[in-house]
């Protein structure tokens, strides 16, 4: 039985082994330029630090001393080097073999640069193909697909054979990555023997690795010949270039390899074990994993042939270890395969049969990312049929889609035949049940254990934010106090050391209101309750109050700002227009602030994304900077750059971090750019939605109701009808005296009449006995409440005809569901305390105008007046 599961899973493991080798393959090629095609200064820089550097080659420093070189950059130096040094570090990081950074760079270099950055198709061509083999590697196909589709559009624009030449090579690592050896090797022969191609300059640098390749798909089509023949010719072309010693050591090391498994096919395992030995020995000189398991699994595959079961264990044990602490999936499939065969070859099928279901998880877990992988090619290649130049192309890809059905087919059967295998086998698993059941008992346990401390923690939580929230009402209240005042007092009769007094209480008052503020969008941000209130707006305009706003603070520095929007997508946008000057406000206030001469400027433009348009706003300063080893820290809550009991600069540090995760609540991504003493660049990327504005409606008021003096309500409702000219009338609801002395003194104006109440119970009484224009209610009192007298009020309303009184929210309370609460309660309006007499008026002046259309005439001239004195 176990004999016939090894036949039917041998193809597939081949298939799988050979994908990893074919991506490692694709790393040693990437590394050639085209020299006789790059141009300027920046090129033959990077060539010379690379021999600078020359003795740190393949080892894990290299990549810290290109972030060396990338830090010192001045601001001034030229995206084309910058390219080159992003490009030289994807490559480094590569040939140390860690391959989550390497994926990880790969998306940032794809993100931040444009085809027009580069400067040509060759230097886009080079870089692409080391970012798709960065993909491939960590299974990510459909971005790499994504680039192959880019890079081809760029060639039906302007025809280029270079840059033909790396898709097709992009193309043949995504056919091995699908285990379509066949169409792989088409590519590639067809590569090695172009016209085109072969006049290429750089064309002679890579051919040792296409012949490398091309045996390696030989041998996974079972050819051992063929690839023999062709490891031959790769051997003589390497041997015979001056390559660097690390080099030429890998590429032996790949070669023997090749070797090592046309070996095993051919029989010949003395000779597959000496190759083994040959890529373990450079794969420890080089400290590289793939070759040292390679190694491992050659020298074990053979010496299981031979017999030698003992040393054949201990090889494919070393390799398995290996495999799954630098989790070398692929390799780990081949390693459990050969590791059951050898248990099974001594009768211990028991054990075989644990690594052979290993084998089979890891397996399944592939076919399936082949799947998606398979589908993401099928849409790459139907979109390039909609260009001109891929028509001729239709019969061979409908050929492909058969192949493709085929293979499909295929690998429902090997499922079908391992899902029988694994049925017969139940009856050995059976009798590790009961270890099963009690690790099952324990998992119970301790998911019970989890879901109770995620329940706790998110109790905690919730505990926090509603502190939070009781706590900035509770200042707020004290706050309304100091603040009102000052507004109060600096109305009066003061000389110029009072009224310095008085600004200096008003601004530390602000300040403090900031703070609430950013401590309350933190615990909401913690407590995953942000939320975006999306309208349509345009953004320079947006963008340009909040310069105006600030340009003030700037001129009292003596900088200056500059403004440039240059983004040629239309205007208006759909986003929350708030929380974008909330963003703009902290990272443009903080460049003012960090800066002490120079200039702050802010440059609007477009950035080309595959998903929306996307709006790059950067805001550059020539302050003191950030250094170097700050930068990872800046996004962190509750961090300053300048964190020393010494600094110069305040701040509660939350506002970088409450900024980052609004852009990124929005899809977008917040990036700094720093030198010391130098200045800072903070870059701002939003997908926005633009929308077309025709024509701006003019919103129509709401026509008046019923009142008292209307002959035909009069008939069924009270003692309550106005005068037709009088003072505007307002009911004060507030159980704080000094709030309600804030009020009182904010509305002291001539034809204004107030009428005062300390708790909801009063007010609704004050309101059913006489006509009041307004009313100004505070939420938390005795007795009753503001929301329940709201109620009352309205109650009342209704059932008398009476027409409905404006009623404005007076509280500390600021959460979002606070506000809707109040509002559905009856409330009209909302001014959050500490309350801005400008604030409060404008709230008034809507409330009165929207009411009242037909008021008299003494209350349309107070309401101009409340404006006026604004």
């Amino acid at each position: 039985m176990l004999l016939q599961l090894n036949a039917v899973l041998k193809t597939n493991v081949n298939v799988f082994f050979a994908l990893f080798f074919a991506i490692g393959i694709m790393a040693q090629t990437s590394s050639a330029q085209p020299s006789n095609t790059q141009d300027s200064q920046s090129y033959s820089d990077i060539e010379t630090l690379e021999k600078q550097f020359s003795n740190l080659h393949r080892s894990p420093e290299i990549v810290a001393e290109i972030e060396n070189v990338i830090y010192s950059l001045n601001s001034d130096a030229e995206i084309t080097y910058r390219i080159d040094l992003d490009w030289w570090k994807l490559r480094a990081l590569a040939d140390v073999g860690d391959t989550r950074a390497t994926s990880n760079f790969a998306l940032q270099i794809y993100n931040n640069y444009d085809l027009q950055d580069y400067r040509s198709k060759v230097q886009f061509g080079d870089v692409m193909q080391e970012v798709v083999q960065a993909f491939t590697k960590t299974k990510e196909l459909e971005v790499a697909l994504e680039i192959i589709q880019e890079m081809r559009e760029s060639v039906y624009s302007t025809p280029n054979t270079y840059l033909s030449f790396i898709i097709d090579k992009c193309l043949m690592e995504v056919y091995i990555e699908t285990f379509d050896y066949t169409r792989a090797l088409e590519v590639e022969l067809s590569v090695l023997y172009n016209t085109e191609y072969q006049s290429l300059e750089i064309f002679s640098s890579y051919k040792s690795s296409l012949y490398n390749e091309i045996a390696f798909l030989y041998n996974r089509l079972e050819n051992s010949e063929k690839a023999l023949e062709y490891l031959e010719y790769a051997r003589e072309d390497f041997e015979q270039k001056d390559s660097h010693p690390s080099d030429l050591i890998k590429a032996r090391a790949l070669n023997s390899g090749n070797r090592g498994r046309a070996y095993i096919l051919q029989g010949k395992y003395v000779k597959a074990k000496e190759m083994g030995e040959n890529v373990l020995s450079a794969g420890e000189y080089l400290g590289e994993n793939y070759l040292r398991a390679l190694g491992y699994r050659l020298i074990g595959s053979a010496t299981s042939k031979l017999g030698e079961t003992d040393l054949a264990l201990k090889n494919l044990k070393m390799g398995i270890t290996l495999s799954q602490q630098h989790n070398l999936v692929t390799m780990q499939k081949h390693l459990y395969r050969d590791y059951a065969e050898t248990y099974e070859s001594l009768n211990a099928y028991k054990t075989a049969i644990y690594w052979y279901k290993k084998q089979f998880e890891v397996e399944y877990a592939a076919q399936q990312s082949v799947a998606l992988a398979r589908e993401a090619l099928r849409s790459a290649e139907d979109n390039a049929l909609n260009n001109y130049e891929e028509v001729q192309s239709l019969r061979r890809d409908n050929e492909v889609q058969r192949q493709i059905s085929a293979k499909d087919r295929r690998i429902t059967h090997q499922l079908t035949l391992i899902t029988t295998t694994l049925l017969i086998s139940a009856l050995i698993l059976a009798l590790s049940l009961y270890f099963v059941r009690k690790n099952q008992r324990k998992l119970v346990l301790s998911e019970r254990k989890a879901k109770e401390n995620e329940r706790l923690a998110k109790k905690a939580n919730e505990a926090k934010s509603q502190f939070l929230a009781n706590m900035s009402h509770e200042i707020r209240t004290p706050m309304n106090g100091v603040m009102g005042m000052a507004q109060i007092l600096a109305q009066t009769s003061l000389n110029e050391v009072q009224k310095n007094y008085v600004d200096i209480i008003s601004k530390s008052g602000s300040n403090l209101l900031v703070i609430i503020n950013d401590i309350l969008d933190f615990s909401k941000i913690e407590a995953g309750k942000l939320e975006l209130v999306l309208s349509d707006n345009n953004l320079e305009t947006s963008i340009g109050e909040v310069v105006t706003l600030l340009t003030p603070i700037a001129a009292k520095k003596d900088l200056s700002i500059n403004y440039t929007y240059k983004a040629k997508l239309p205007k208006h946008f759909t986003f929350d227009e708030d929380r974008v000057r909330q963003i703009l406000l902290n990272l443009i206030g903080n460049a003012i602030k960090f800066t002490n001469a120079g200039s702050v400027s802010i440059l609007v433009s477009e950035s080309s994304s595959k998903i929306a348009p996307t709006i790059k706003i950067q805001i550059t300063d020539t302050g003191i900077g950030i250094e170097k080893d700050k930068l990872p820290l800046i996004f962190e809550k509750f961090t300053q750059a300048e964190n020393t009991r010494t600094r110069s600069f305040g701040g509660t540090g939350l506002g970088l971090t409450i900024s980052n995760s609004l852009v990124n609540a929005m899809n977008g991504s917040l990036k700094v750019s720093s030198v010391y003493s130098e200045g800072s660049t903070f870059t701002i990327r939003l997908p926005l939605t633009p929308v077309t504005v025709e024509t701006r409606e003019q919103v129509n008021l709401p026509a008046p109701e019923a009142h008292a003096d209307n002959p035909e309500t009069q008939k069924t409702k009270p003692n309550h009808k106005p005068p037709t000219a009088r003072n505007l009338k307002v009911l004060i609801a507030e159980d704080d005296e000094i709030n309600t002395l804030i009020i009182t003194k904010f509305l002291d104006l001539p034809k204004v009449d107030f009428t005062l109440c300390s708790n909801g119970a009063d007010a609704v009484k004050a309101y059913e006995l006489a006509y009041f224009d307004l009313i100004l209610m505070d939420v938390s009192m005795p007795v009753m409440d503001g929301i329940e007298a709201t109620k009352a009020i309205r109650s009342h309303e209704k059932n008398s005809g009476r027409k409905p009184t404006p009623i404005i929210c007076l509280s500390a309370h600021v959460i979002k569901d606070d506000r809707e609460k109040f509002i559905k309660a009856g409330m009209n309006d909302y001014v959050s305390k500490p309350i801005n007499k400008n604030d409060l008026f404008k709230a008034i002046k809507n409330q009165v105008k929207m009411s009242n259309s037909k008021t008299p005439v003494s209350v349309k001239s107070h309401t101009s007046r409340l404006a006026e004195n604004r």
